[in-house]
């Protein structure tokens, strides 16, 4: 029962975590009210919290010159695109990292997980005095909402839960957990409709069990450094080829949702950006030549390429292989499902929604050895975990 305690906010740290938190399970909510004041407020004072615990560190001028570099690009980047949830994540890695990496993500499952449960009751008796449609109609399939904008946003929340969940209890994972996980992300799909989740659960559930066997460490090892690289020369030769009307193309299209056609969509109307560019004020009307009512990525590469900025595909890339190279089979799965996950979805950059883009800390040179020796484990453990 201890592990269901919310942890104690005993630090400037842990407020601006759940502040986090706060402005985004409820900017994504469409029964609570939000509007940008409050949502750039939140923004500012996690960041300025984030910024203080760096401040307090009294690291050397190197180091901080080199976050304040780092912080300042990003900054410049996120103002052209208007994406704030990705600087306070940068800044988050910044401030975590002479901290308990393990408590970080402890609190934000915590408080997340309460935040989806109270959200959920409140959706459901909104529904039943009739205040707001539990279910909307979407491609010809009637999807669950539970009070978001989107289907797919409870998805999201679910499965970053899910990931969470694992990373914490990744050394007493056996058959009969995986098993209940899997239950629980097929009983999503299936009131969300939501395939991306339904194939990112099974990759996950796959990982963790072979994870067991010692040669799969070396291939999970090495699929974790190309995994980005390989995933971009999929989807962006396939936008290619949707430009020119290769089949092949149209029905990868198919698979994915449109994910490609979008994407070839913005490479036609906006080329490819190296810092961003804003898209968020765009808006599309009916076009009869792509067959578009509306405009979304859907896909962290095109969005990378073409709206938040290719040098951060390429730091993201240059990252997980670096992480790639730390050996940890715990980490490469992570990285695998991340990599994986952006094919279908854009929200990988905000760490607060999809947890693994947090593993960046641990490239960080001056990361404590006592956290990544704790992260290691035997797979004669992992062994008998199974039995």
């Amino acid at each position: 029962m201890n592990s269901l305690r919310l942890q104690k906010l005993t630090t400037i740290f842990d407020f601006a975590i759940v502040l986090m938190v706060c402005k985004v399970t409820f900017s994504l909510s469409s029964i609570i009210p939000y509007n940008e004041t409050i949502d750039l407020f939140l923004s500012v004072l996690s960041a300025g919290l984030f910024a203080f615990c760096i401040l307090i560190e009294r690291y050397n001028a190197k180091i901080l010159i080199l976050y304040a570099v780092i912080s300042a690009t990003v900054l410049y980047s996120v103002i052209k695109t208007g994406n704030y949830g990705f600087l306070i994540t940068v800044i988050a890695c910044f401030a975590v990292r002479t901290r308990n990496f393990d408590r970080m993500i402890k609190i934000i499952y915590q408080y997340e997980f309460l935040f989806l449960i109270l959200h959920t009751l409140a959706s459901l008796v909104l529904a039943i005095l009739g205040k707001i449609d539990l279910f909307m109609f979407n491609r010809g399939q009637l999807r669950a909402t539970f009070g978001f904008d989107n289907p797919n946003t409870f998805s999201v929340f679910v499965f970053n839960l899910i990931l969470m969940w694992v990373w914490l209890n990744f050394k007493k994972i056996n058959i009969f957990r995986l098993l209940l996980i899997g239950c629980l992300g097929l009983s999503v799909v299936y009131m969300t409709k939501t395939r991306t989740m339904l194939i990112d659960i099974i990759v996950l559930l796959l990982l963790c069990y072979l994870f067991r066997f010692r040669i799969f460490n070396h291939i999970t090892r090495f699929i974790a450094k190309i995994c980005i690289p390989i995933l971009f020369v999929f989807v962006w030769t396939t936008v290619l080829l949707y430009q020119k009307g290769v089949s092949l193309a149209y029905i990868i299209d198919d698979i994915l949702n449109a994910r490609i056609k979008l994407g070839a969509f913005a490479l036609n109307h906006f080329g490819v950006s190296i810092l961003g560019q804003n898209l968020l004020n765009f808006q599309i009307e009916w076009d009869e030549k792509w067959g578009l009512n509306y405009f979304t990525f859907d896909c962290i590469y095109t969005y990378l390429m073409i709206n938040q900025g290719y040098i951060w595909l390429i730091m993201l890339a240059v990252i997980f292989y670096k992480l790639a190279k730390l050996n940890l089979g715990k980490i490469n799965i992570f990285l695998i499902v991340w990599a994986l996950y952006g094919v279908t979805e854009v929200h990988g950059l905000n760490g607060f929604l999809c947890m693994p883009v947090f593993l960046s800390v641990f490239i960080i040179k001056f990361v404590n050895d006592n956290i990544i020796n704790e992260m290691e484990i035997s797979h004669d453990q992992r062994n008998r975990s199974y039995l």
